[in-house]
């Protein structure tokens, strides 16, 4: 009965015609059902947000894909949360903001030592009733949620060899940057 009630949930349709207008809301959400996704780069969002659309969810601006500015809801609404190993997510910003957004890092350590970016704790810690959607298990985890078959979702080379970025120094640098992620989203520390 639970997997229904969720299913039933992200199965909502926002019309023009509910009391509040689009125009005003924050964030990519179902406002009917009360849920809002919040997105953070590097962590399978737009896979994610690409399924939800689908099943009304809904946001000011077409192309919005990460939350950027997360709205807090009250009065019962569920966040759903992409989360990522922090290891994992780390390698990831390094290789797109060296591949794609041409920074000039010498190596993985320059920029572990020289860019921290938000974590995942950092960004939510202000909200309540969580329910995370792990990169690592993404399709199990949206199954969950009765999505009807998700498409398979591919992870690139880089993300599969995470560990090969490491030294003990490295993780232990991510580990305590990010040690509230590895908390809150139930991640393990890793031993190099």
């Amino acid at each position: 009965m639970h997997r229904q009630c969720i299913r039933d949930s992200l199965r909502c349709v926002v019309t023009r015609g509910n009391e509040i207008s689009l125009i005003s809301m924050n964030g990519n959400i179902c406002e009917k059902r009360r849920i809002a996704y919040v997105g953070l780069p590097r962590t399978g969002s737009r896979y994610t947000w690409c399924l939800l659309r689908r099943h009304g969810f809904v946001t000011v601006r077409a192309d919005q894909v990460h939350t950027h500015a997360i709205p807090k809801y009250t009065d019962g609404w569920t966040y759903l949360v992409s989360c990522r190993n922090p290891y994992q997510r780390v390698v990831s910003m390094y290789t797109i903001s060296k591949n794609v957004w041409k920074k000039d890092w010498k190596d993985f350590e320059q920029f572990v030592k020289k860019d921290p970016f938000p974590g995942i704790y950092d960004s939510t810690k202000h909200l309540q009733s969580i329910k995370w959607i792990h990169f690592e298990s993404i399709v199990k985890d949206l199954g969950d949620l009765c999505f009807i078959e998700p498409h398979p979702f591919v992870e690139s080379r880089s993300s599969k060899n995470w560990k090969e970025y490491y030294t003990p120094e490295l993780e232990e640098i991510i580990y305590n940057r990010y040690k509230n992620d590895f908390i809150h989203c139930g991640y393990n520390r890793e031993n190099f």
